[in-house]
């Protein structure tokens, strides 16, 4: 289980928003994901790094550049290849909106497999979004 999940989970969302958030950069998320990962926006469900790839790619195109700001950040180790669930809560502002709207956000964690164990590397296996409000 992940020893120090509440580090890894600050420093993943950070990264995280860093490249989302501009939409030169938001396809890359898709680096972020495990091949099988499954990525829920709202209650459409996307399968696999291509149905991904494509979401991110629709995402770029109809939301522009973005500012994520988490209100809330909590994480739980969970035991699965040194797993972490963390739960963002925030107000998203897009570039084309007057206010910012509310979201929930939950990622599952995995340790990259492709490394060797314990070296700190993570990929979302689980993502689902909530835009509330």
């Amino acid at each position: 289980m992940a020893s120090n999940h509440e580090q890894v989970a600050q420093a993943f969302i950070g990264q995280y928003y860093q490249v989302y958030d501009r939409p030169e950069t938001r396809p890359q998320c898709i680096n972020f994901f495990y091949p099988d990962a499954i990525y829920q926006q709202e209650k459409d469900k996307f399968e696999k790094h291509a149905q991904i790839a494509e979401i991110l790619q629709r995402n770029t195109q109809s939301m522009g550049l973005l500012v994520h700001s988490a209100k809330t950040l909590d994480s739980q180790p969970t035991p699965a290849n040194n797993g972490v669930l963390i739960l963002v809560t925030g107000d998203l502002q897009m570039a084309d909106q007057e206010r910012p709207f509310k979201f929930s956000e939950c990622f599952h964690l995995l340790e990259d497999p492709s490394q060797p164990p314990g070296n700190g590397q993570y990929r979302i296996y689980n993502f689902m979004f909530r835009h509330h409000g």
